[in-house]
């Protein structure tokens, strides 16, 4: 009864209140900006290392994510990594931070 006193005599109190909670337009383009910026930079590092995609999909929230094979030969599961495959895996995790800083200015993550 209360959201809709206000809401009838003040709506714009209640817009703006659903919108800091929300995010506005604005701040929601910027964000998504920033986690495509964030992920494409995961998809292209991990592409220039010759790492096998394993599924590119928009998750619940239409968020892109990538996901690879470790290696060439797919799927590490029960086999340990290589530490040839640790340094590029680990280069294709911060590739995403380095991505969103260079387009954006800061890194907040994906």
């Amino acid at each position: 009864i209360l959201f809709l006193a206000i809401g009838s005599s003040a709506p714009a109190f209640i817009a703006g209140a659903i919108a800091s909670i929300k995010g506005t337009d604005d701040e929601m383009s910027v964000k998504q900006d920033r986690v495509c910026r964030h992920e494409a930079g995961h998809f292209l590092c991990g592409y220039l290392c010759g790492l096998p995609v394993r599924s590119y999909q928009v998750n619940d929230l239409g968020y892109p994510c990538v996901e690879f094979h470790p290696s060439s030969e797919g799927a590490a599961m029960g086999r340990e990594l290589s530490s040839e495959e640790i340094a590029v895996l680990s280069v294709v995790a911060m590739s995403g931070s380095g991505a969103e800083a260079l387009g954006v200015g800061e890194a907040k993550g994906g």
